[in-house]
């Protein structure tokens, strides 16, 4: 579409955990970037639907992954206050001290978002 995104990103933001086994399954790749450089990774993060950043992570999605704006998945996560994803993230060794290009940390999300439980 226009933002760069493929199918497996579709099915990522929308949910359907189903569609995304199915992608996966027949090849699609699960670490390919929109035009800002985001993964479906990214986007189930941002969104926090855990059942799918389980699914991408099985097939070998890279949390170490950056996006245009240099956040990785788990900064997504944060940002969006996404707390389960975070911690199933922080289990899979995403650094907790990476940072996007504007220094901005997941320490700085959950401040920003007065999220004490993040």
């Amino acid at each position: 579409d226009e933002k760069g995104w493929t199918a497996l990103h579709l099915a990522a933001n929308g949910q359907r955990a189903t569609a995304v086994g199915l992608l996966l399954e027949k090849g699609a790749k699960v670490n390919a970037k929109s035009n800002r450089g985001m993964s479906p990774l990214h986007i189930a993060a941002h969104e926090g639907h855990l059942d799918i950043i389980i699914q991408l992570l099985q097939y070998g999605a890279d949390v170490l992954a950056k996006a245009d704006d240099g956040s990785t998945p788990l900064i997504a996560a944060a940002y969006n206050s996404k707390q389960d994803a975070v911690i199933l993230l922080l289990e899979q060794n995403s650094p907790i001290n990476d940072c996007n290009i504007n220094g901005e940390t997941v320490l700085h999300h959950a401040v920003q978002d007065n999220d004490l439980d993040l």
